[in-house]
């Protein structure tokens, strides 16, 4: 810990915790696939060695935005907002932000008693989230002057490696991001970019890590995760995603044949599950055309979505918005539709609206209240599918999410009402328990009886979302319009949930 002005900072590695391999040690991260009780319980070491009450700690649900949210205490629903900066005026107070790769800024003006706490990446960098996070500060009292701030490890110039468009369009809002690596391809130096957005507000950086993320990959664990306090705050690392990286040392491959042998490989993939598609279409009487592939990316790089995109794939989808967001925000540039098929929080509503095509999870009135919200907001108009639980009774949800099927048409009647969403139709997953359990034709085609009722009063929602990997030909015998392929495609991910 150091102690500037009268600020606390403090920076953990991942060595002294409870988790087990592959998240050993102090994995902090509460959305990698860790035990829940190993991380709260990683959580609560790392808080008391800083000499922090747990109790006291503010966790941030972060999204690659600039929203800043000032507290005065820790969240006290279970929905913690999203946003990617946090400030408060309460002495004692701690902030925690969640970062591996990215840049953690952290800020205090002692003498007016406020802190700030900000997390960057380069879409972070971008939307101007260490400007606002100051201006919050400001607005509170603080004076740029007084301002003390620190910036932790992080991932450095001369390894985050990314296309030339992506350094042209970072440099053009942030000239002292622009970077080259050691093999003299584009990069990104994210944390440059934030000491000079700094020192346009008037905030000169008073301490600076010299510490590399990916070069020094030994101190960080499973996906870098590590921690840091600020005037009180702690910051406390989570998986990000970040773009393409050169692997240059300690013993890593090289990316050139990394990437041969995963587009290979993929190709592969997805020419095996193109026939499956193709001969149940042909054994169901149907044109190939008639059924749409979504590949499901989750837990996979932004590098196989560009390899996808390349193959001619442009349906991807994602079941979590904290991993979505920042790789859609990646690959803003391919040809893509995204598609949101996990269970939805009403708090990372906003987040999702601003990348997702379809939302594939709609399954009870609040989320369609905030969610309608927050495309209107952004000025969106989304596509919207019911999930049916066909294990679930009237009023409840199924084990894997869902609306009963009771439910559909009032749910369908209120996506209409809404303003900036559209019901286009159903989807479903083949379930684990209930009547169909090992049924999963039984299921589709029970869909499908839905779906024709429901296109009766809506004629629009005239889209069938059912089949994954193990199913898809039960799915398009039914007469799914669109099947969700991920590990027939992407392979099998060991360790990551």
């Amino acid at each position: 810990m150091e102690h500037a002005s009268g600020a606390h900072f403090a920076f953990t590695d991942r060595w002294g915790g409870v988790s087990a391999a592959p998240y050993a040690e102090l994995n902090l991260g509460g959305a990698v696939g860790d035990d829940p009780a190993a991380v709260r319980a990683n959580r609560e070491l790392a808080a008391r060695a800083l000499g922090l009450d747990p109790a006291d700690v503010v966790w941030m649900n972060q999204v690659h935005g600039r929203d800043v949210a000032v507290v005065d205490g820790p969240w006290r629903t279970s929905e913690v907002p999203a946003v990617d900066a946090v400030v408060t005026a309460r002495r004692g107070l701690a902030l925690a932000v969640l970062t591996a790769d990215c840049t953690p800024v952290l800020l205090a003006d002692p003498v007016a008693g406020i802190a700030g706490a900000a997390h960057a990446g380069r879409p972070g960098l971008l939307a101007g989230v260490v400007p606002a996070v100051v201006g919050e500060m400001l607005r509170l009292g603080a004076e740029p002057d007084r301002i003390v701030a620190r910036i932790g490890p992080s991932v450095c110039g001369l390894c985050y490696e990314v296309p030339e468009a992506m350094r042209a369009e970072v440099a053009e809002a942030v000239p002292e991001a622009w970077a080259t690596t050691r093999q003299g391809t584009p990069a990104v130096d994210v944390a440059a970019g934030v000491v000079a957005q700094l020192g346009r507000m008037g905030v000169s950086i008073s301490g600076k890590s010299h510490i590399c993320t990916l070069e020094s990959a030994d101190h960080f664990s499973y996906r870098r995760e590590r921690t840091t306090g600020s005037a009180r705050e702690l910051r406390v690392a989570r998986g990000d995603t970040f773009g393409r990286r050169r692997r240059g040392r300690r013993g890593r491959r090289g990316r050139t044949g990394v990437t041969t042998d995963r587009r290979t490989q993929l190709a592969d993939n997805l020419a095996r599950v193109e026939e499956r598609i193709s001969a149940a279409c042909a054994a169901a009487g149907r044109g190939r055309e008639e059924v749409t592939l979504i590949v499901v990316t989750k837990t996979y790089p932004a590098s196989d979505v560009r390899l996808l995109a390349d193959l001619g794939v442009r349906h991807v989808a994602e079941n979590r918005d904290q991993d979505a967001a920042p790789k859609a925000a990646e690959c803003s540039d391919l040809p893509l539709t995204w598609h949101f098929v996990g269970q939805l929080q009403t708090n990372k509503v906003r987040s999702v609206v601003n990348y997702a095509d379809l939302v594939h999870s709609i399954d009870r009135e609040r989320l369609v209240t905030s969610l309608s919200a927050a495309a209107v907001r952004a000025g969106r108009k989304l596509d919207c599918l019911i999930q049916v639980a066909l294990d679930a009774e009237s009023g409840e949800r199924g084990a894997r999410g869902g609306i009963a099927p009771d439910g559909v048409p009032a749910l369908a009647d209120a996506l209409a009402a809404a303003e900036g969403l559209r019901p286009v139709g159903l989807m479903t997953v083949a379930p684990l328990t209930g009547p169909y359990e090992g049924r999963a034709r039984g299921a589709f085609d029970r869909l499908m009886e839905i779906a024709t009722d429901l296109r009766a009063v809506h004629p629009a929602a005239n889209m069938v979302s059912a089949g994954m990997s193990a199913d898809l030909e039960e799915a398009v015998a039914a007469g799914a319009t669109h099947v969700r392929v991920g590990s027939a495609v992407l392979g099998v991910r060991p360790g990551l949930g």
